[in-house]
This record gives structure tokens, C-alpha cells and sequence, in this order.
């Protein structure tokens, strides 16, 4: 046999291993399934969504006055965060009656709350009231009767 001959025989050997070693992998390749149509409609379907996580609740507003040395209901009231009306005092007043019994007596650091809304009939008495309040005579103690009823 010639170099050639030899050559040729070789590569032809080399081929036909080539060859069988491809046809062995494919036959020992993995057959895939056809899924069921239960299987397909559930691969499609809109996953289930989470539920979003609760919105913490707002912190309602607190409308809030810490007393200051010098302040007074009128003053305080008179304030554009506070009341906006110094007339509005006897409001501040009565939603603060567990710790002022005199509307003329108030402390430093007293920390005086109000609603957000009054009605109409609110805010009118408050006014009508300011109004009738007598002219402020200095004392230090409370006085035993108020002279209107607020």
C-alpha cells in the first residue's frame, strides 16, 4: 500500500467513526414531551398577582400650641396656624378645659390642642363670646366664676 492509499483508508476510517459517534449521541438524546393542552393553557395563564402591601396610614395632623411666656387664648387664636382669628379663643379655650380653668391664666409649656373643623354655629357662639368676655383684670388665681359661661 502506497502513502496515499494509506492516507485515504485512514480518512475513511476517521469518517465512518465520525459518522457513528454522531448517529450513538442522537440516538441517545433526551425525548422531549409534547405537553398536554392542560399543561400548554396553564404555561399562558396570567400568573396570580401579589397582593400589593398595606399603605401605612397617614399620621392624622395634630394641631398642636405649646404656651410661651407672654402668650394668651387671644394671641394664640389670632395665629395663622393656629386659629387665624384671635375672636376664636373661647374655642381653644373649651377643647382645653382639663387643664386651663381660667382663660386669662395660662402656663408655659401647656400644650393646647383644637379640631380642624368647627361649624358654623361653633365659630359664631366663639365669637359672640370674645366679644362679651369683660375687659382682662390682672389676677395670679383663678378665678371661682367665670363671667360668662364658655
Amino acid at each position: 500500500m502506497t502513502v496515499h492509499q494509506t492516507n485515504m483508508t485512514l480518512a475513511g476510517l476517521l469518517s465512518a467513526a465520525l459518522l457513528a459517534a454522531g448517529c450513538a449521541t442522537r440516538q441517545n438524546e433526551m425525548q422531549v414531551p409534547t405537553p398536554t393542552p392542560a399543561q400548554l393553557e396553564s404555561a399562558f395563564q396570567t400568573p396570580t398577582p401579589v397582593p400589593p402591601l398595606p399603605t401605612p396610614e397617614p399620621t392624622p395632623k395634630r394641631n398642636s400650641y405649646i404656651v410661651k411666656t407672654g402668650d394668651s387664648l387671644w394671641s394664640i387664636a389670632g395665629e395663622s396656624t393656629v386659629q387665624g382669628d384671635s375672636f376664636r379663643w373661647p374655642l381653644l379655650f373649651k377643647a382645653n378645659r382639663d387643664q386651663i380653668i381660667d382663660p386669662d391664666l395660662i402656663e408655659p409649656a401647656q400644650d393646647l390642642t383644637w379640631k380642624d373643623n368647627y361649624t358654623t354655629d361653633e365659630v359664631n357662639d366663639a365669637k359672640q363670646k370674645a366679644g362679651d368676655t369683660p375687659p382682662y383684670a390682672p389676677h395670679s388665681k383663678p378665678r371661682k366664676m367665670l363671667p360668662l359661661k364658655y
